[in-house]
């Protein structure tokens, strides 16, 4: 009897123990599909719209278990209450205890942004949630809303500052209402008070609600905001992200990697055709010896870094240096004057030049026969002089065909054809005998490559108008979505495409204030408005034969 019970009292403590355990750890059950379901609000007290609101707590439920600092990080409240908030969490439920000074006769607009994650799977909210509610007997209702075009608008901060001066300055300056774009870059500003607004999108990577240069991707509207009791709505102001770049070029490596180059990596990218071998030369103190670099190229390197090579060969020395100036960046940043020093390799050169990469037109070894091009990149720098002699292009009757050549780098160029016949075959043949390197290497052969043109069966087009105040410069983009080179450009209303080749394209419309025939996206400080454009809001799929056209956007 004393064993049964003693049993009983084991297999007691054992279930016990399995139920607190299972109690304890809340985890989700094993194997099933992956959850991908996004959280979302559930309920919220006080509910939107509230008036006369004077209670100090605020109630938000959530359809299942969030990440706790992901929510507390992501719930912003205009205007801004500085007092500390307190959280105090049950489940599913949060409660936010408000200090006891909410101003009188105020819209409070609180908004769970899109950074806010689930427990399963860390599963990000689709869109912000945003409600508001008066201390009042009255609720502003001003609204802006509008989208952030960008591969990855998600969790993009909204930043919304009434304009009271004219010393605004987001650099220093928190915004006085905030949201955030959902997955779709979609956004909306609710509850705001009559009056004049400035609004930016930010990707805040320090969370301060600052904009910080050169560390924030920001995008500028087209216009500022008047919103009034009768005009309480403003619609589709856009935005365009963009990177600022205020940082200076500067050397961040040199390598003397043989007798005859040095591998200089810069501390950002830039841009070789902006840079030439004459933005260099190398300084031996030690024999009071200037050399000269032959060629600026990138070769086979990695982005931010390129080769410099030279004929000359340097003496013995301790005191080697290179000397970089008046280096641009793609921003216009320029490099003014650096030395950087390097140690000697007297290890000899003796690979030859060889093509890295030859890129045509179109797919399928295809070129244009109105202005087509291949372009070509060689492993290491030569007299670009030479090449007119070296390269010959015929067509299949073995007649040449008139062709020019367009220098990228020291190593990379254009053979562009100005006219060549439609459907038919061509034949590139250089001579590499030509092409001879810093250390005086080249390849004794001929190399040929072989490539086709289209003809008119093979493109597409896109046709359509756009319907415009009278005062826009418009201008249509048709850009494919997966290779840049293929944009199109027209500076009309009534645009027509003739000649595109097939593939996913984006249309774009936006008005050219400045006629440079650029979008220009604007600056945050000083403030300077971008220009306003607009999304065609389908992608068009063109197949060869078969236009797409009465396409019609509206910009307004």
């Amino acid at each position: 009897m004393a064993e049964r019970t003693k049993i009983q009292k084991i297999a007691f403590v054992v279930v016990l123990t399995l139920f607190v355990y299972s109690c304890a750890n809340q985890l989700p059950p094993g194997g099933g599909d992956i959850d991908r379901t996004p959280p979302e609000i559930v309920s919220v007290y006080p509910s939107d719209q509230t008036i006369n609101f004077s209670d100090r707590y605020i109630e938000i439920e959530f359809s299942e278990y969030v990440n706790k600092r992901s929510v507390q990080e992501s719930i912003f409240i205009s205007p801004n209450i500085p007092q500390r908030l307190e959280y105090d969490w049950s489940g599913r439920y949060l409660e936010i205890i408000l200090p006891d000074s909410l101003k009188e006769n105020t819209t409070y607009t609180v908004t769970i942004g899109t950074d806010v994650e689930d427990i399963n799977n860390r599963n990000k909210m689709a869109k912000a949630f945003t409600f508001a509610f008066s201390t009042g007997d009255k609720i502003d209702v001003g609204t802006i809303t509008g989208t952030v075009f960008d591969p990855n608008p998600i969790g993009t901060m909204i930043f919304a500052y009434k304009v009271l001066s004219d010393t605004l300055n987001p650099i220093k300056q928190k915004p006085d209402y905030i949201t955030q774009c959902g997955s779709d870059g979609s956004y909306r500003l609710t509850g705001l008070s009559d009056g004049l607004y400035r609004v930016f999108a930010v990707k805040d990577e320090f969370r301060n609600f600052l904009y910080d240069p050169s560390q924030d991707q920001f995008g500028v509207p087209h216009t500022e905001v008047i919103l009034s009791e009768p005009d309480s709505l403003f619609t589709y102001l856009n935005f365009q992200l963009q990177i600022e770049d205020t940082t200076n070029p500067r050397v961040f490596g040199l390598t003397m990697t043989d007798a005859n180059h040095l591998l200089i990596e810069f501390n950002e990218p830039v841009d070789s055709t902006l840079i030439s071998n004459d933005n260099f030369f190398i300084y031996d103190s030690t024999n009071q010896r200037r050399t000269s670099i032959d060629y600026f190229f990138k070769g086979k390197t990695k982005k931010k870094n390129f080769l410099l090579a030279f004929s000359d060969s340097l003496y013995e020395s301790d005191q080697l240096y290179l000397i970089s100036h008046n280096i641009l960046d793609k921003s216009g940043n320029m490099l003014e004057y650096e030395i950087t020093s390097f140690v000697r390799n007297d290890k000899p050169d003796t690979t030859q030049p060889e093509l890295l990469t030859l890129k045509e037109q179109f797919p399928n070894k295809k070129v244009d026969y109105i202005n087509g091009y291949v372009i070509l990149n060689y492993s290491d720098g030569f007299d670009f002089k030479v090449l007119q002699n070296a390269i010959k292009v015929i067509d299949n009757r073995k007649d040449e065909v008139a062709n020019e050549l367009v220098k990228i780098d020291d190593a990379t160029f254009y053979i562009t054809f100005p006219s060549l016949r439609p459907n038919s075959d061509y034949e590139i043949k250089i001579d590499n005998k030509f092409l001879i390197d810093a250390a005086g290497n080249f390849i004794d052969s001929v190399f040929t490559y072989k490539f086709s043109t289209i003809n008119n069966l093979d493109f597409s087009g896109i046709s359509g108008k756009v319907i415009a105040d009278d005062a826009m410069n418009i201008v249509v983009l048709a850009k494919n979505i997966n290779d840049d080179k293929l944009t199109y450009k027209q500076n009309t209303r009534n645009f027509k495409f003739d000649r595109v080749f097939p593939g996913k394209y984006l249309l774009i419309v936006f008005d050219d204030k400045n006629e440079n025939l650029e979008y220009d996206k604007g600056m945050i400080h000083p403030f300077e408005p971008s220009e306003q454009f607009v999304f065609y809001p389908d992608t068009l799929e063109l197949k060869p034969r078969w236009p797409v056209g009465d396409i019609t956007i509206k910009i307004e």
